[in-house]
């Protein structure tokens, strides 16, 4: 599907390796790319992936969460089939 208009900034919060935020590039060439990633390993990774496919240009980094502060995020997986569900009706998110 084609969007009807451009597509001219792409928001990717924990960007991890960079996998979606390198094909979202390719599909949109027109787009900026704003990437967090809060783990320093993996943004090191980030900065070098995106460098191997010459986005740094389109690409601004940070190497931070989208958070006020560190927490820990649980999530329950569903106890029952959920087909024909919407997955986020039997799932519980929570943080501590």
């Amino acid at each position: 599907m084609v969007p009807s208009t451009p597509i001219l900034r792409i928001l990717d919060l924990g960007a991890n390796y960079g996998g979606a935020a390198i094909a979202l590039a390719r599909r949109f060439p027109e787009a900026q790319l704003l990437l967090l990633e809060p783990n320093p390993l993996l943004c090191r990774f980030l900065l070098w992936n995106l460098r191997s496919q010459n986005l740094l240009h389109r690409a601004w980094l940070l190497c931070a969460g989208a958070g006020h502060q560190a927490e820990d995020l649980w999530i329950e997986p569903c106890k029952q089939p959920w087909v024909g569900a919407p997955v986020n009706t039997c799932m519980r998110l929570g943080f501590e």
